[in-house]
């Protein structure tokens, strides 16, 4: 996976922020354009942003408002990738960001659980208790607020705090004995 992220040709010097989403309008990659605008207007330079997904009829529109805004030095848009490419993105990026309006069943949720990275997620989407002591909430009205948030990121601390609970978490509700047992117990109900 070390071998294929490298091919992706991502900068070395700046913390890898991935947003792995099809190219809906309502799953928001404007905000996170609008963010490393904010980023490169202040000169705060270390930041790059990498999207991956289906083309849902907004592809085209993000890769022009990257070039629009000249940012193709902090955001890399991506095509729907290979499964081993997803996994070396989540293997070798430094967080996830989930700036969406729709959900709240989306699997980046779990998947940077089980990567062990931090997860920036719409904040007020979710309900359960237990999934949002496990990420970071941003104000999807307020790029502003993602550029703050961003921050914690060089905490190392209290990185390694959030990823070691949120794979706790992923652990508990993701157990392999515990898929068995609702799939049989969903079986039994249909029967």
């Amino acid at each position: 996976y070390k071998k294929i992220f490298q091919d992706f040709n991502l900068p070395k010097n700046k913390k890898i922020i991935f947003y792995p989403a099809a190219y809906w309008p309502h799953k928001n990659h404007k905000y996170i354009i609008d963010t490393a605008n904010i980023l490169l207007d202040r000169n705060i330079l270390n930041f790059y942003f990498v999207f991956s997904g289906t083309d849902k009829g907004n592809y085209e529109y993000i890769k022009k408002l990257v070039n629009l805004k000249k940012l193709n030095e902090f955001v890399k848009v991506l095509p729907l990738i290979s499964d081993d490419e997803l996994v070396s993105l989540y293997e070798n990026t430094d967080a996830v960001v989930m700036p969406t309006y729709g959900g709240p069943t989306n699997f980046p949720i779990y998947e940077s659980f089980f990567f062990k990275k931090p997860l920036f997620y719409t904040k007020n989407l979710l309900k359960d208790k237990e999934i949002l002591e496990n990420l970071i909430e941003i104000d999807t009205s307020d790029p502003e607020d993602f550029c703050k948030k961003l921050e914690i990121i060089f905490d190392d601390q209290k990185v390694s705090n959030i990823v070691e609970n949120a794979y706790d978490y992923y652990k508990k509700v993701c157990d392999e004995e515990i898929f068995k047992k609702n799939y049989k117990n969903m079986l039994d109900e249909f029967e």
